[in-house]
């Protein structure tokens, strides 16, 4: 019985050791939390502009390596930092959320300076003096 009880502790000793092994490798090149922050959102934001502006194919052929250029990646090394920080759920969770909120303040500010040249212009329109019509000129028999 002794025997049975110690091979039942290694395998469950070498079960336990076998799923703490870690997901996704560490990259050559890690960004920061901050960093993949700051990649994320320039990639949302360069997405839900390329939707209304397809011109900027034409101006930057390749504009999502060209960003990853600004990190000093590829879209390899972008794909080893995305595995690796997703496969930290709190952190890849916390990145995203704070994305979201970098989204929320700039859409807040963007309708707050909307809705503010909207008064100004509704304001400038109410204090202009109206055209002044003249009356036509009798016409003499």
């Amino acid at each position: 019985m002794k025997i049975s009880l110690k091979y039942i502790g290694v395998l469950l000793l070498v079960f336990a050791v076998s799923c703490v092994k870690q997901v996704a490798e560490k990259p050559d090149h890690l960004l920061s939390e901050s960093e993949m922050e700051s990649l994320v959102y320039d990639l949302v934001m360069f997405k839900s502009v390329q939707s209304y502006a397809s011109e900027i194919q034409r101006i930057v052929p390749n504009p999502e390596q060209t960003m990853y250029g600004w990190y000093g990646l590829d879209s390899l090394s972008y794909v080893q930092n995305d595995r690796y920080y997703a496969a930290q759920p709190e952190v890849y969770e916390g990145i995203y959320n704070r994305v979201m909120l970098r989204i929320d303040r700039e859409k807040e500010a963007l309708d707050a300076r909307i809705k503010e040249a909207l008064e100004k212009a509704q304001a400038e329109k109410s204090t202009e003096t109206p055209p002044v019509v003249l009356a036509p000129k009798p016409q003499q028999d």
